[in-house]
């Protein structure tokens, strides 16, 4: 009983803080861990089942490492490969070098020392992963950078697990006996993923066969702690085991279907973790050793701080975007917390000394929110946004088109423009996308849209026109309400990711706002409607419609009925056309209503149901429209019906 009393006081516990931690818009891992500070032996000491809760939070933990590894696919890593192999491991290399090095010019043992390199050199997956998606930065340019860095790390953790029980049995190291045993741990590794990776998909195959929803989650649980357990009896982790089974099943059909069963499980369960980890924070050591911890906090955030910030530096990218990428990955993350747990476990680290280093990693996660923001603040300092060098080419280009980011759209619209000879330039964050392009002959420039001197270098005065497609919506904003305000005459295009995004949009200045939310949405709706058998033409139209209506199609209080009129004759398997008044008709002084007229009085069973003129649908006050040349009328009516209208129009207006 007493272990379900203390999982019900750690629940309502978390519930409580992580609902004020939600007002103060904080991550909810750092919610747990102080769930843990205030009901662990510190302060009120209400929970006394702590070794029952390190078992749930160790079953965590494999949960956790198995999602890591369904996450973790040869196809990713193919998509981010400089991101993830270059940064990556130049991040944690150098990282592990300089605190090693510091640890034994500090006294520090060869074994301790690199268990606290490999703790220091982790950042918070779990932190800044949610603060990026919470913000929209995921697919920026730093985003990148720093999933890369982050997706490298998660895959050292499984390097730092085989190698910490080898410092742990061997105090004094030789180079020989390390090798042979970690030779061995990855030849272990290996031989495990062979045979998972033939023998269970078969399994998962027969399982399958009987689709019973319960067998299907038991065996992936099975595989999960099933390879953990054979991990752990050769004197490895359990958490290797369970990454090399996620691993196994990424390539897998049944992905989707295991993240989707496992999601809830390991949310519990890691949750357990967090709470543990902070039940475990010695408060009283803090209080007398709080300078020490004070120092070491500060200390190690500026040491990763300067270090991601050199190494991107390096690698050539802007300051701006360096500085605000190494304020976002200066803490010590969660992994941390499981490499600290088995140095403990190992004898590696003393007693003071893990409450040493997991009081500095708990504090520098909770400050994590707060150095991102700050870290933001300061790089977009108009002081470090970056310029790029003018160019007289460039500064001379007139009635042109500036493209705004280099990414599929982007290239997609220079690829159109070449073709036509439409002149462009392009101007791009990336610097190895401008590298890249460059190099194939592309009019592309390196900077940041929201400098007014890059706009100003880029013609902004003399351009007919501007099309911002880039992935921060912070910039977007910025860039466009600064192009207006140096040319109120340019035509202003801007790709937005969410409908919502769209007002502020027009009131910065842009003429015309793309929102892919909504245009996801039209592709979506116009398959359907065709698999259901509704003409292109009728699909086309309402497409029209929609979008002349300025997206408002999904707001209750701007929903027009006329709109819908042509999905309900639709419904009743009528049709709708488009007829084109040719140049050399003779319309002068007609009406759609005069048309209409002398459609009944031939009894054509047709009607015009509105105009279209260049890009707009006319269809309010319509029998009072008069018909020009270049017009597209829309006949309903059935199929047979239209086609005999158009013979008549074309000999009744000849």
């Amino acid at each position: 009983m007493h272990i379900l009393q203390d999982f019900v006081i750690i629940m309502i516990a978390a519930i409580a803080v992580l609902l004020l931690f939600s007002r103060l818009k904080l991550p909810s891992v750092i919610g747990f861990l102080f769930t843990g500070f205030i009901i662990g032996p510190s302060m009120t000491n209400i929970v006394s089942s702590t070794h029952e809760i390190e078992l749930f939070a160790e079953v965590g933990v494999m949960l956790l490492m198995f999602t890591i590894g369904l996450e973790f696919s040869l196809e990713t890593i193919r998509r981010m490969t400089f991101e993830v192999l270059v940064l990556g491991s130049l991040q944690v290399v150098i990282t592990i070098a300089a605190v090693l090095t510091s640890m034994l010019s500090l006294g520090y043992g060869l074994p301790e020392s690199m268990a606290i390199s490999f703790i220091v050199s982790m950042s918070s997956t779990a932190i800044v992963m949610k603060l990026l998606h919470d913000r929209g930065k995921l697919r920026t340019v730093h985003g990148r950078i720093m999933t890369g860095i982050l997706l490298f790390q998660d895959f050292c953790v499984i390097l730092f697990i085989i190698m910490l029980p080898l410092f742990a049995s061997i105090r004094e190291i030789e180079a020989f006996p390390v090798l042979t045993q970690l030779f061995k741990s990855l030849f272990l590794a290996s031989l495990i993923f062979v045979l998972a990776k033939y023998f269970f998909p078969k399994i998962f195959d027969y399982v399958c066969r009987f689709r019973l929803r319960e067998t299907f989650m038991l065996l992936a649980l099975s595989m999960c702690f099933g390879l953990g357990l054979i991990t752990g009896h050769f004197g490895f982790s359990l958490a290797m085991g369970s990454f090399v089974a996620g691993m196994i099943l990424a390539e897998s059909q049944y992905l989707h279907q295991i993240e989707a069963e496992i999601k809830s499980l390991r949310t519990v369960f890691i949750s357990l973790f967090f709470v543990s980890i902070g039940m475990l924070l010695n408060l009283e050591y803090v209080a007398m050793n709080g300078w020490w911890v004070l120092a070491g906090v500060v200390g190690l955030i500026a040491l990763k701080f300067l270090l991601i910030f050199l190494i991107l530096l390096l690698m050539r990218y802007p300051v701006n975007i360096s500085l605000g990428a190494a304020a976002s990955l200066a803490q010590i993350g969660e992994f941390s917390f499981l490499l600290l747990t088995m140095s403990s476990q190992m004898n590696i680290l003393t007693d003071s000394q893990f409450q040493y280093f997991l009081a500095i990693t708990i504090i520098s996660m909770v400050l994590t929110p707060f150095i991102v923001i700050l870290g933001e603040k300061i790089a977009y300092h108009k002081r470090f946004r970056q310029k790029f060098v003018h160019s007289e080419k460039l500064a001379e280009m007139e009635n042109h088109i500036i493209i705004a980011g280099f990414g599929i759209n982007g290239m997609h619209l220079a690829r159109i423009f070449k073709v036509l000879g439409i002149p462009y330039s392009v101007i791009e964050f990336n610097p190895i996308t401008v590298k890249k392009y460059r190099m194939s002959g592309e009019n592309i420039m390196f900077g940041d849209i929201t400098h007014a001197d890059n706009l100003r270098h880029l013609g902004i005065e003399k351009a007919s026109m501007m099309i911002v497609a880039i992935s921060d919506s912070d910039s977007t904003r910025k860039a466009v309400e600064l192009a207006r305000s140096m040319n109120p005459s340019i035509q202003i295009i801007v790709r937005s990711e969410y409908l919502h995004e769209m007002e502020l949009l027009y009131k910065k200045g842009a003429n015309e706002v793309v929102s892919q939310e909504f245009e996801a949405t039209i592709q979506v709706a116009s398959q359907v409607l065709k698999k259901r058998g509704i003409s292109d033409q009728i699909i086309h139209i309402h497409n029209l419609m929609l979008r002349q209506e300025q997206y408002h199609f999904f707001e209750a209080d701007a929903v027009n009925e006329a709109s819908f009129n042509l999905s309900e004759m639709a419904a009743i398997n009528e049709l709708c056309d488009l007829y084109l008044v040719r140049f050399s008709l003779k319309i002068s002084g007609i009406t759609a209503a005069h048309l209409n007229e002398t459609f009944r009085s031939e009894q054509l069973n047709v009607a015009i149901l509105g105009v279209i003129r260049k890009d707009r649908i006319i269809r309010e006050q319509l029998e009072s429209a008069v018909v020009q040349k270049h017009d597209s009328l829309i006949l309903f009516g059935v199929q047979k019906h239209i086609d005999k209208a158009k013979d008549f129009l074309d000999t009744y207006l000849a």
